[in-house]
């Protein structure tokens, strides 16, 4: 829930110093979710896999410029980026509840 951090947040500086941070830890999520689908799909549908996983952060910037903005100017900035926390925490839940390891090959760590 690093965007609750922006909650307080008065400055532009201190904005920026935020969204810098969160995007150090945002970083090593990427090539991780990428081993995780590599591992963990099916060969013949590896490629669909891989492209909905790029394409995804593509969208989902795609639909915050559409809907955040609105939000934000009804509800206020720092009600916005509540409610965007929030949203956050059912899905950490939902993808906690059906991802599976995969199986460990044999010969590799």
């Amino acid at each position: 829930m690093p965007v609750f951090g922006l909650v307080g947040i008065n400055s532009l500086w201190s904005a920026m110093l935020t969204e810098f941070l969160i995007g150090l830890g945002v970083g090593p999520m990427y090539p991780v979710s990428s081993k995780a689908i590599m591992d963990g799909v099916p060969s013949h549908t590896l490629a669909f896999a891989m492209s909905l996983k790029q394409t995804g952060p593509t969208v989902a910037g795609a639909i915050a410029a559409l809907t955040l903005s609105a939000l934000a100017l009804a509800v206020g900035s720092c009600s916005c980026a509540v409610i965007l926390s929030l949203g956050i925490v059912p899905l950490g839940l939902i993808f906690l509840a059906f991802y599976v390891d995969p199986p460990s090959k044999k010969g590799t760590q």
